[in-house]
């Protein structure tokens, strides 16, 4: 919502609450109003100042119109898709698998699946692991 139309809501309220007028417009207060109310067009604020006011006989402050303002739509995130690997990254990834799982058995040390089926736990596989260097 603009200032503009910050100034026009103030003067609904100021129409329907004559008590309103006694609090000052000042340019801190409009951009603070516009801040929270940015989400929602005048005429939705309007609508929530109008039925707010069959409900409550004080001014409202911008917070309190946000519970008869419809919810914000929330913007549509597109997740990217994932690219299929090529052929030359897997062979590249298969390449560093098996030269990791050849240190591991140089090292005398299981692979880590082998090493759960064996009943090792993860921590104690780490454990071998940083004690060959490997």
């Amino acid at each position: 919502m603009r200032r503009e139309d910050i100034q026009k809501l103030f003067n609904l309220i100021e129409t329907l609450y004559p008590s309103a007028k006694k609090n000052p417009r000042t340019p801190a207060v409009l951009e603070a109003w516009a801040l929270v109310l940015e989400p929602w067009s005048y005429e939705d604020a309007k609508q929530a100042v109008v039925v707010r006011a069959r409900e409550n006989r004080f001014p409202p402050d911008a917070s309190e119109l946000v519970p008869y303002l419809p919810k914000p739509e929330q913007p549509v995130v597109e997740t990217p898709e994932l690219a299929e690997p090529t052929p030359a990254q897997l062979e590249k990834f298969y390449a560093k698998c098996e030269a990791l799982h050849e240190r591991w058995k140089a090292a005398g040390i299981p692979t880590p699946s082998k090493a759960k089926k064996q009943g090792i736990t993860y921590a104690d596989w780490e454990k071998m692991a940083k004690g060959a260097s490997v």
